[in-house]
């Protein structure tokens, strides 16, 4: 009997170590693939989704580049970005010709290569010259646009792809989808003379009020959140320190079926300052491409009347 209670102990502590051993292994799953979706660094493919080549190019892409670069700001790691370049960009005639940029900024477990395909928006319409040949970047954002991030965008990239490629230095957009919506305007707000526009689809945090109270709970006191104030505090030293800007900013938000019927405070924010902001909600997805698909147009013309008018 004493023998049977034993081995009926062993299997349960078997078995206990065996669902132990399960757990870790799904937890370790997890982490692998989650690394996938948003890896730190250099040249990684969004799970799925080939990048172009010659082999199969975007319509009217000139060329496509996925490379790093050294980043101080990481320790001298190397970020990846993504370039693709218009189709004219080698075409000896244009040889001295410099391109506008528009930068995009993804979102949550995206990386530089995840919007690639977004492109195609950009160059139907440059075929037809309804668009301005733009050169189009594509960022490693990581897992937020602050911080080292932020100083490796600012002060490493764009330098290095001015460097690098042949840019109109007062033609530089920035947009973003979702994280890097916030990411993006986030930018456009602290760096008012760096870019001419902004474009933000689905960003999760614009659409708050100014100070949200934080219900307590047993363990909390009230408080406010911080991020939900960010944009309304760099909007408002942006006008101290650049008395009458609000006035030149060019900022399009749209906003998506989350948040669909809600009203959006930054807007109305905008509006009371003065700006003139371009606000389009839809019943949407979160998905960058359904805006691209609903509201090209406008998101084009926007860009394109916009594109080259950095504020001097």
């Amino acid at each position: 009997m004493l023998l049977f209670l034993k081995v009926c102990e062993a299997i349960k502590s078997l078995q206990f170590m065996k669902r132990n051993y399960l757990i870790i292994l799904l937890c370790l799953i997890q982490i692998s693939v989650f690394s996938q979706l948003n890896p730190p660094y250099y040249n990684n493919i969004w799970p799925g989704r080939p990048l172009p080549t010659d082999s199969m190019p975007i319509k009217g892409m000139s060329k496509f580049i996925h490379d790093s670069i050294q980043s101080p700001a990481f320790e001298g790691k190397g970020i990846g970005y993504c370039v693709v370049l218009p189709k004219d960009y080698y075409n000896p005639t244009f040889s001295k010709t410099t391109f506008p940029v528009i930068y995009f900024l993804h979102g949550s477990t995206g990386m530089e290569t995840s919007d690639i395909y977004n492109t195609r928006f950009y160059y139907d319409k440059m075929l037809v010259d309804s668009f301005p040949q733009t050169i189009l970047v594509y960022p490693n954002g990581m897992d937020g646009y602050n911080g080292k991030i932020e100083t490796h965008i600012i002060n490493e990239l764009i330098p290095f792809i001015n460097k690098k490629f042949r840019t109109s230095l007062n033609c530089r957009g920035i947009t973003g989808f979702s994280m890097g919506a916030s990411g993006a305007l986030q930018f456009y707000l602290k760096y008012p003379k760096l870019f001419s526009h902004v474009v933000c689809f689905d960003g999760r945090s614009i659409a708050k009020k100014k100070s949200i109270e934080i219900e307590s709970t047993e363990n909390h006191n009230s408080k406010k959140d911080q991020n939900d104030e960010s944009f309304f505090s760099l909007f408002e030293k942006t006008c101290e320190k650049y008395p009458g800007i609000e006035k030149k900013m060019k900022i399009m938000i749209l906003q998506g079926a989350m948040r669909n019927g809600q009203k959006n405070q930054f807007v109305d924010y905008l509006i009371s300052k003065n700006v003139k902001p371009i606000f389009l909600p839809a019943d949407l997805p979160h998905d960058a491409t359904a805006f691209y698909r609903v509201f090209n147009s406008v998101i084009m013309s926007f860009e394109a009347e916009n594109l080259c008018n950095v504020k001097k």
